[in-house]
């Protein structure tokens, strides 16, 4: 997500680590995600929001991250729209974001 800040006017820096990153991903192409048999399926999400951290545009970035059972199955980080006023403020909406993807994947 850092590098993709940096789309319009990327430097070389931003290249090589760009590279590195395919890399990386074509040597964990062997990878495969593995989910244990089990009988409960039990969807588990958490939040994190970060209040105004990035001192560029001081917007917060907030991350979930969602368990069935015991895996991950889904993730996301994501700088907010809008400048929060609290960390409350900052929480809140994290915490709209992180419900909306809950009830997406328990209809899905």
């Amino acid at each position: 997500c850092l590098c993709a800040t940096f789309q319009s006017c990327p430097r070389e820096s931003h290249l090589i680590v760009v590279k590195h990153i395919f890399r990386y991903l074509k040597g964990t192409m062997i990878y495969d995600l593995w989910h244990p048999k089990s009988k409960s399926f039990v969807l588990i999400g958490f939040l994190d929001a970060d209040f105004a951290r990035y001192r560029v545009d001081r917007k917060n970035t907030s991350g979930t991250c969602h368990f069935l059972s015991d895996c991950l199955v889904s993730w996301y980080s994501k700088k907010q729209g809008v400048v929060s006023l609290s960390t409350t403020e900052a929480k809140y909406m994290g915490t709209g974001a992180c419900s909306a993807q809950r009830l997406w994947m328990k209809h899905a």
